[in-house]
């Protein structure tokens, strides 16, 4: 009830934008997330979700091009499946994350809809950074809208390992 809370207190704010991301993956507690995108998209606010593609259902997916979701943003960090799930240690991350844009994309084009804008995040590291020109031509086979690059941010000493150096 109070992130619905929220949603109200920033339109009557005049916020525009809702942007829904962080270190958890949104879809992870789905009645909490989907009760706030669909207020999210009642009170007309601008609405974008940072994900890591491995927990979306067909189902909710579909939801997110029927409402008009305006963005979503999935996060590749390899064209290598293997160096993907090493990147986000998660055995089979790659593979749910591209099966998940390719629901996606099959719903928006059953609904004849533009929307949710597809984009492709990659965090950039000593282990990926050569592969960016192939993480460009896989955002564009997988019809991307943008491609966004930032350095990896470090948390741990582990984090820290993968930063590119000079």
């Amino acid at each position: 009830q109070r992130w619905l809370e929220i949603v109200e207190e920033a339109a009557e704010l005049k916020v525009m934008v809702f942007n829904i991301e962080g270190i958890n993956e949104p879809p992870a507690v789905p009645e909490l997330f989907f009760p706030v995108v669909r207020k999210v998209k009642e009170v007309g606010m601008y609405g974008i979700i940072t994900t890591n593609g491995t927990l979306w259902k067909e189902k909710e997916l579909k939801e997110l091009v029927e409402l008009s979701w305006d963005r979503i943003h999935f996060s590749i960090h390899s064209t290598d499946p293997k160096l993907h799930d090493y990147l986000t240690e998660s055995k089979g991350s790659f593979r749910k994350v591209i099966r998940s844009i390719r629901i996606l994309n099959k719903w928006k084009k059953k609904l004849k809809s533009e929307r949710p804008m597809l984009n492709i995040n990659t965090c950039v590291n000593k282990l990926n950074f050569r592969e960016l020109p192939k993480l460009v031509k896989l955002a564009h086979s997988l019809e991307a809208a943008y491609f966004f690059t930032e350095p990896i941010m470090a948390y741990t000493k582990e984090g820290e390992k993968l930063r590119l150096n000079k």
